[in-house]
């Protein structure tokens, strides 16, 4: 079985506060995008998970399995669930890591919902989102798609349709940064930046200029609408017209050639 873990950007994400449980209360405005991590899944006749993941365009980072959310998703479900048969999880990773896109989480649901077509199993909406929450916070979104308002820890969410979403060219691009989200959220404590649409940019943009100078070329390039996604690194202009979007692509690619430039669409699923 191949599925498709799409990457997500953030139109908008506020914080609220910091709870007693250590996680913060947010607010924010997500939309999946037509980057994707593959991932095949099967059976096979151990009664154990084996899980491999190929970083084809990332090779400097790991992909321990000790510690992918993916391969943890895939421990608990067989647990939860009480599977008796083994599966087989390979991942072949293109969404860039600590950019900000959810690319963990995304690879996280698309693993939920492939055991669930494999081994047929029923199970509400609610109780999946009560299964996925304990995993990641970010897990939840990812088995919506599309757009979505979410609140609390990210839980919390609603569908949204925007009128701009059929019609919209994304320019993103990932200047090779991996950046921690446990960092930038506990430099968020001691800020507590509140004038941005992403109340992250001014912790980013202080630690790492350049990714602010990206911004700026984007603003230049007349984008209607820049912003950071999530904690990474990752900065994106969003366009309304599809040739002024190919040419401006052009133009980034020949301008940072060690850098990623992706042209992209919002998707719904």
């Amino acid at each position: 079985m191949k599925l498709k873990a799409s990457a997500k950007i953030n139109i908008s994400l506020h914080i609220l506060n910091k709870r007693k449980d250590g996680y913060h209360n947010i607010n924010s405005i997500l939309q999946t995008v037509n980057l994707y991590d593959e991932i095949y899944i099967e059976k096979i006749n151990k009664n154990n998970i084996e899980f491999s993941c190929d970083w084809t365009e990332f090779k400097k980072f790991s992909c321990d399995d000790n510690k992918n959310i993916a391969y943890l998703t895939a421990l608990k479900l067989k647990k939860f669930f009480k599977i008796n048969s083994g599966v087989k999880i390979h991942i072949i990773k293109h969404i860039p890591p600590g950019g900000g896109l959810g690319g963990g989480s995304s690879d996280a649901a698309e693993v939920i919902l492939g055991f669930l077509k494999l081994f047929k199993i029923k199970i509400s909406r609610n109780e999946l989102i009560k299964f996925s929450k304990k995993i990641g916070s970010d897990i939840p979104f990812f088995l919506y798609k599309g757009c979505c308002y979410i609140e609390g820890k990210g839980e919390k969410i609603r569908k949204l349709h925007f009128p701009w979403r059929k019609n919209s060219y994304i320019l993103l691009i990932y200047p090779d940064i991996n950046i921690s989200t446990e960092k930038i959220y506990s430099l968020w404590d001691k800020n507590k930046p509140r004038s941005l649409t992403n109340d992250f940019e001014n912790i980013v943009f202080e630690l790492y200029p350049e990714i602010y100078k990206l911004k700026k070329i984007l603003v230049n390039f007349k984008s209607n609408y820049v912003s950071l996604t999530g904690t990474g690194s990752c900065i994106y202009g969003l366009f309304y017209n599809r040739e002024k979007s190919i040419k401006i692509f052009k133009k980034l690619t020949e301008l940072y050639k060690n850098y990623k430039v992706y042209l992209l669409k919002l998707v719904s699923k």
